[in-house]
């Protein structure tokens, strides 16, 4: 069972959001999580409606083998009708059991310069 992180995002608008979760074992050893998928869900609170889910599927996550890497490109940032929300991160094995790695809360900050 891999260790839980708290991590906070500080995203900005029309800026792609680069970041890399390290996943570990309670003793601090790289958790093996080759052949994983993860999902990710943003909410404004707990039990209220999904904002925004990144996924493997969806290309915003890439799991590799002992990290997650979260990849959200600026134009999908830039869309996002929220200023802040609440976010944690699962990896799911093979069997589809799930493993929770990573939580947090986003902040999206509005950008001074204006992208076309």
């Amino acid at each position: 069972m891999p260790e839980i992180q708290t991590v906070d995002f500080d995203m900005y608008e029309h800026s792609t959001y680069r970041h890399r979760i390290n996943v570990t074992n309670p003793d601090g050893s790289p958790a093996n999580i080759a052949n994983f998928t993860a999902m990710m869900e943003f909410r404004e609170n707990l039990g209220s409606s999904l904002l925004h889910a990144s996924t493997t599927e969806n290309g915003e996550l890439l799991v590799g083998a002992d990290y997650v890497d979260i990849d959200i490109v600026g134009a999908t940032i830039a869309g996002f009708d929220f200023a802040g929300a609440i976010h944690d991160l699962f990896v799911i094995d093979a069997t589809g059991i799930p493993f929770v790695v990573m939580k947090g809360a986003t902040t999206i900050e509005p950008s001074v310069t204006q992208i076309p």
